[in-house]
C-alpha cells in the first residue's frame, strides 16, 4: 500500500471520529434553547405575580371619629354620655362611646354585629380621650379589600400618684376577625417608632388578646404591655 493511501485512510478515519460530534454540538445548543425558553417563562410568570404579592400586603386607611363625621346615636345633656356611629372601609362602622369622661369603641362588621374592644377595662378605668382618627389596616385579596384590624390613639393619665396624675398617650392596636377581635396591643406613644411598632403589632395574627384587667395599665414605655401588666412595681 502506497504513502498516498495511507493518507486518504487516515483522513478518513479523522473524519468518521469527528462526525459524532456533531450530534453533540446540537445537544447543547437545544438544551441551551430549552433553558432560556424557561427563563423567559420564569420572568413572566414572576411579572404576573408580583402585583398579587404588591396587592397582599397590609394597608392603612385612615376614618375621622369626630362629631363632623359621625352621627350621633344617644346623647344624655344631663351626664355627657354620648354615642356616635362612625364610617369605616369595607362596610365596617364604630361606635365610639364616650362615658363618665371615658372613651371606647365597638366594631360593627357589615353584617350587623358589635364587637365591644372595652377599651376602659383594657387600656386604662382612668379618665380617657380618643385622638380624631382611626387607623385600619387593610389587605386586598383578588380585589377584595378585607380589613384586618385598626389603630387607636387614647390619651389618658398616669395615676400612680393620685396626687399628681400624669398625661400620656397610647396606640392601642386591635385585631379584627371572626371569633377573635380584640385588643393585642398597647405602646406609648413617645417610644420611637411607636407608629411603625403598631403596624407591625396590628400584621401579627399570633398575639394573644389582652384581658381585662381592675386597675390601671403600668404601660411599659420600652414595648407593648403584657397581659399581666398592672400597676404592681416589677410590671
Amino acid at each position: 500500500m502506497g504513502l498516498d493511501s495511507k493518507m486518504h485512510d487516515l483522513r478518513l478515519c479523522l473524519l468518521k471520529r469527528k462526525r459524532p460530534t456533531i450530534p453533540i454540538i446540537d445537544r447543547v445548543v437545544a438544551t441551551g434553547a430549552h433553558m432560556l425558553k424557561l427563563l423567559r417563562t420564569l420572568v413572566t410568570l414572576m411579572a404576573i405575580l408580583a402585583p398579587v404579592h404588591a396587592a397582599a400586603a397590609d394597608q392603612s386607611v385612615f376614618t375621622p371619629i369626630d362629631e363632623t363625621h359621625c352621627k350621633v346615636l344617644s346623647q344624655d345633656d344631663e351626664t355627657g354620655d354620648v354615642t356616635r356611629r362612625c364610617p369605616g372601609p369595607a362596610g365596617y362602622k364604630l361606635l365610639v362611646i364616650e362615658s363618665d369622661d371615658r372613651a371606647s369603641i365597638t366594631v360593627v362588621t357589615p353584617s350587623g354585629g358589635e364587637l365591644p374592644l372595652d377599651f376602659w377595662n383594657i387600656v386604662t378605668p382612668t379618665f380617657s380621650t380618643l385622638g380624631p382618627t382611626i387607623e385600619w389596616r387593610t389587605r386586598t385579596i383578588n380585589g377584595k379589600t378585607e380589613v384586618r384590624g385598626l389603630i387607636a390613639r387614647v390619651n389618658t393619665f398616669d395615676q400612680s400618684d393620685v396626687t399628681k396624675p400624669q398625661p400620656y398617650s397610647v396606640l392601642v392596636v386591635a385585631r379584627i376577625a371572626q371569633g377573635a377581635t380584640c385588643v393585642t396591643s398597647v405602646i406609648r406613644t413617645e417610644r420611637f417608632n411607636s407608629g411603625e411598632q403598631a403596624r407591625s403589632a396590628a400584621a401579627d395574627d399570633r398575639r394573644a388578646c389582652i384581658h381585662p384587667i381592675s386597675k390601671p395599665l403600668n404601660v411599659e414605655k420600652k414595648g407593648a404591655v403584657t397581659v399581666k401588666c398592672g400597676i404592681l412595681p416589677n410590671c
